[in-house]
């Protein structure tokens, strides 16, 4: 979870957003698991094509 905060603060401190937005696999649970405990939640999803892989469902997620 370390490297989700520190990925966090970075983008804080160069960018100055208003709020932190990512986008995920759908297939990589994992991954939202991790991003749901550091305070994420979905707020969408869509499909992106990919040359090596097809179409491929992205989850939207941003901070609570």
């Amino acid at each position: 979870m370390q490297f989700v905060e520190a990925g966090r603060e970075f983008g804080r401190g160069r960018f100055r957003p208003d709020r932190v937005k990512l986008n995920v696999a759908a297939f990589n649970e994992r991954a939202r698991i991790v991003y749901e405990r550091a305070g994420f939640h979905v707020v969408g999803s869509h499909i992106r094509r990919l040359d090596r892989w097809g179409d491929v469902e992205f989850i939207e997620m941003e901070e609570a």
